[in-house]
């Protein structure tokens, strides 16, 4: 952007909605962006406007166009909040860490409340089989984990680390993460 009208109102709203939307709170925020949290707060409360290079950090930390902060005509807009929606479905923020071993699933295995998979992103039939096939093992494992005994477990371990290194040999990474709010 050449020169970017400020409209700190806009702005300040528009960073309330990303990071509602994200789930974040201000700080989830700053940490993203590696800012303090009194400059979100200035930020999102419209009676400052902030410098170009700091809504660049912030976009750049919600993985957004600056362009998300520059106030767009009527039309634009509604085309802008579509897009937005589209983009944050095939979206889950959470910190994550990739299952690769056996040891990534079986160690992390105690941290989940619950389950989730989006495999919107994922076109190839062969991966989407593999995406099935995590889902259904990770489903099944809900309500005989803690029945199960250790090498037990190991062995759901490696069936699951296992699929994810197949997945992964098609293009994708499997994650596991705890969300918390």
């Amino acid at each position: 952007m050449e020169t970017m009208e400020s409209d700190a109102q806009y702005i300040a709203a528009r960073c309330k909605e990303i990071r509602r939307l994200l789930g974040w709170t201000q700080e989830n925020l700053a940490d993203a962006a590696n800012l303090t949290t009194r400059t979100i707060e200035k930020t999102e409360s419209g009676r400052h406007s902030p410098s170009e290079q700091t809504l660049r950090i912030i976009a750049r930390a919600v993985g957004f166009d600056l362009k998300v902060f520059s106030k767009p005509t009527p039309e634009q807009e509604k085309c802008a909040q579509e897009e937005l929606e589209r983009s944050l479905r095939k979206t889950t923020l959470v910190p994550t860490s990739p299952i690769k071993t056996t040891n990534d699933f079986y160690s992390r295995n105690f941290e989940w409340q619950a389950f989730m998979s989006d495999a919107s992103a994922v076109e190839a039939d062969d991966a989407l089989l593999l995406t099935a096939a995590i889902c259904e093992c990770i489903t099944d494992l809900d309500g005989i984990w803690d029945l199960s005994t250790a090498s037990q477990r190991l062995d759901y371990s490696k069936s699951i680390a296992k699929l994810c290194n197949e997945l992964e040999g098609l293009g994708y990474v499997t994650q596991f993460g705890s969300f918390r709010q």
